[in-house]
């Protein structure tokens, strides 16, 4: 199904899609079409790693402690696979819908890493790209948000 205009929020465990629909009621109105939710972007490292392999031992803890040294590590792949999963779900929510425009607000720290897994051909279609995150703005807002007329 063709929409005329998509309007996509997101940020690292989060994606929400709304259509712009218009009523002689109510004008323009934004509703929510999809909403997806990572679990794991809100996950802590201790909840997902609980064993001591690559634990190394802490120079102030007399051996009886442990550092984990490959924390970083880890937490930036976390982040990799999660902007990954979630530029694979805006590129699914555009193919689904298959807007003619789409505008999208993701938080600036993230924005490239995420829209860098959405596909060129649909980013063509990208009209505004706010850096911003506005994935808890109620639906209510969201239209001045992306300053639609």
């Amino acid at each position: 199904m063709a929409v005329s205009n998509l309007l996509i929020v997101a940020d690292r465990g989060n994606v929400k899609a709304y259509t712009v629909q218009k009523s002689p009621a109510h004008g323009r109105t934004a509703v929510l079409v999809e909403q997806m939710q990572f679990t794991e972007a809100h996950q802590r490292y201790q909840d997902i790693w609980t064993d001591q392999a690559g634990a190394f031992p802490k120079g102030d803890s007399a051996g009886q402690g442990n550092a984990i040294a490959e924390r970083q590590t880890m937490e930036t792949e976390k982040d990799s696979r999660l902007f990954h999963r979630v530029g694979q779900a805006i590129a699914d929510i555009l193919s689904r819908h298959q807007p003619i425009r789409w505008s999208v607000a993701i938080p600036a720290e993230i924005n490239p890493h995420i829209l860098q897994h959405v596909p060129s051909k649909l980013r063509e279609a990208l009209r505004d790209n706010l850096k911003h995150d506005y994935v808890n703005t109620p639906a209510s807002e969201i239209l001045k948000r992306f300053r639609v007329e």
